[in-house]
């Protein structure tokens, strides 16, 4: 059964709400790009 307007809105309001108290976390905890270079290079040196 195909879900209701109201039902999509509702689903919508909470990712929004959900993705902006997620982004000022991901924000908080973001790394320096140049860490994940170092970790790639790190494991083709050991594999």
């Amino acid at each position: 059964m195909p879900i209701s307007w109201n039902e999509i809105r509702d689903r919508s309001l909470a990712f929004s709400r959900e993705w902006e108290k997620d982004k000022e976390i991901r924000h908080k905890h973001s790394v320096d790009p140049s860490v994940f270079m170092l970790a790639q290079k790190t494991l083709l040196m050991v594999i």
